[in-house]
């Protein structure tokens, strides 16, 4: 009976060929195979070669495997040679390892599981409160008594869990956050950036509390921008709040002491950096609703260009680990009783709430700063073990540097409003305060102008802008005391002056327009109609008129308006024709 079946089996139809897709999932199936498995195979593929190459001298089958099991396995069985040789038959060579991997799984495949359990278990399991797999299978199988689920041992279960993918498994347990960080960090090559190619500002709430100059408490805000080429930080300013005006303060400081301007900056988007007032213009904010009229931020109008860190990922912004010196600075002796740490959690018992004063705190950070950008050793991409003043000093003798004009000075100096003007005065009002100027009165009050002021000094003349072309300066008004006569008279001469310059050129509007369309008419013909006798032609002859023009005193004889001049020749012209009718 099983010299038929065998016979049977060797005149069994030839498989078909394998297409390229198998094909391949065939290799990747190899290459995703344990070690184990691996070295299986290749004792399989020995195996089946030699049966192959016996078979091909004409040796008979009960000889094969005995000359098998004399050179690989005593135990090796027909029924297995014979499987192996099902499988490669009619294939290519090629083919014949991934082919002879073992099929056989393990007892999870061999385990009844009925799948509505299983994906009861999934769902309870995979979950961001991370519920043990112990807890879960004990409460799938009181489940499983009512709904007359088959559940296996919890091994099996274990195992079934454990084949899941990871990073599936890290998605579910631990959420999009731990999914986003479990993804090889991006290397970058510092080596192709120039200094001043971009600055990097981001702002950290100190960990201790200080007491102002004002005498309020209050934990600072340290605003730092550094060169990510040469990591050095470059500038630094200290604010109660992370607000648009630290940004720009911060801004110029470090423009005026490098003297130069970045290509590109790279912050964050918090509510500070993502401001009109700094970055507005600019598309891809993401922040705040874009308006037409909006006013041109800082950074955009003096050409550079800005680039958003991705939030709450430290690894986008070098400055983030720069940080870290500042918050070990803060855990120093000087600071005991006022650090506070960097949450409730970590608090020391220490901690008093008795402020240090803010002059203290900036000396210590301008100390750690000097002490930083001098130190040697930097383990970073380009940087060779130098210190950043180091790499900062031999990169910028080749560097091209933007150097910043007065007006980009300004421009970092000054806060900016999008404001219309007063109809009544055509005057500015910025944080209850009124500005001026002459030419403002010719503007169309019903247009919006961007007004930069200076908000630390109310007192000087804000500048307005109309589309980003400067228009005038205008300055302030300032409010006057009752008794204060000079002042009233002074602002009473102001709008004399004002109001006569108006009725001048009006004025003289009017009697250009009087000359050019005037024409001398006939005595007494003033409302009379013209008769066809009158219309006729004449010969006009050249009328030499002595004329004796009014003189001033203070003014020479030949210097008269135009006005005084057709005033003059009018009434000469009158008394001539009057006298004639007389």
């Amino acid at each position: 009976m099983k010299t038929e079946r065998y016979k049977q089996g060797r005149t069994a139809p030839q498989p078909e060929s394998i297409d390229q897709t198998t094909r391949q999932a065939l290799w990747q199936q190899h290459e995703a195979a344990s070690a184990k498995q691996k070295v299986r195979a290749q004792q399989n593929l020995e195996i089946i070669q030699a049966y192959f190459e016996f078979e091909q001298r004409g040796i008979p089958q009960a000889e094969i495997m005995v000359q098998l099991a004399k050179r690989y396995d005593k135990g090796l069985g027909k029924a297995t040679v014979w499987r192996n040789r099902q499988r490669v038959i009619g294939q290519s060579p090629d083919l014949w390892l991934p082919l002879m991997l073992p099929k056989w799984q393990g007892n999870i495949c061999r385990a009844d599981f009925t799948e509505e359990a299983w994906q009861w278990i999934y769902d309870n399991y995979f979950i961001t409160s991370k519920p043990s797999l112990r807890a879960v299978y004990r409460w799938a199988s009181n489940v499983a008594i009512r709904r007359g689920w088959v559940i296996p041992g919890y091994d099996v279960v274990k195992a079934r869990i454990n084949a899941v993918d990871h990073a599936v498994k890290t998605l579910r347990r631990e959420g999009q956050k731990a999914l986003f960080h479990s993804y090889p960090a991006q290397e970058r090559d510092y080596t192709q950036l120039q200094v001043h190619d971009i600055w990097v500002t981001d702002g950290r709430k100190g960990d201790v509390f200080v007491r102002w100059e004002d005498g309020s408490v209050g934990r600072p805000i340290l605003l730092a921008w550094m060169d990510i080429r040469s990591r050095k930080v470059l500038g630094w300013l200290i604010g109660k709040t992370e607000s648009a005006d630290l940004v720009r303060l911060s801004f110029r400081h470090t423009v005026e002491s490098c003297r130069a301007l970045p290509k590109e900056a790279l912050m964050d988007n918090g509510r500070g950096f993502a401001s009109k007032l700094i970055t507005g213009g600019i598309r891809n904010r993401y922040r705040f609703k874009v308006k037409e009229e909006d006013p041109i931020g800082i950074l955009k109008m003096i050409g550079v260009n800005v680039m958003w860190a991705t939030p709450a990922h430290g690894q986008a912004k070098p400055i983030e680990s720069w940080f870290g010196n500042i918050a070990e600075l803060e855990k120093s002796r000087e600071f005991v009783g006022a650090y506070c740490g960097n949450s409730s959690i970590n608090k020391p018992e220490d901690f008093k709430g008795k402020p240090v004063p803010i002059d203290l705190y900036r000396r210590a950070v301008a100390a750690e700063i000097a002490a930083y950008n001098a130190g040697v050793g930097h383990r970073g991409d380009g940087m060779d073990g130098r210190s950043p003043n180091q790499v900062f000093d031999a990169l910028i003798e080749n560097t091209e540097v933007t150097l910043p004009s007065s007006e980009q000075l300004r421009l970092c100096l000054l806060a900016v409003e999008s404001v219309k003007l007063n109809k009544k005065d055509h005057s500015v009002e910025i944080l209850k305060n009124r500005y001026w100027a002459e030419t403002l009165a010719k503007l169309n009050p019903s247009r919006n102008y961007m007004i930069r002021y200076n908000p630390e000094d109310a007192t000087e003349p804000v500048h307005v802008y109309l589309n980003e072309k400067f228009i005038c300066s205008a300055p302030c008004i300032s409010k006057t005391g009752f008794r204060d006569q000079e002042a009233a008279k002074e602002h009473a001469r102001n709008r004399a002056k004002f109001n006569r310059s108006v009725k001048d050129q009006a004025k003289a509007m009017t009697g250009m327009q009087e000359a050019e369309s005037w024409i001398p008419d006939e005595p007494g013909t003033d409302d009379a109609p013209i008769s066809p006798a009158q219309s006729r032609p004449v010969v006009v002859k050249l009328l030499r008129i002595p004329i004796q023009f009014p003189v001033r005193e203070e003014e020479e004889p030949d210097e008269i308006s135009l006005e005084e001049f057709n005033q003059a020749i009018k009434s000469e012209l009158i008394r001539r024709a009057a006298s004639g009718s007389e």
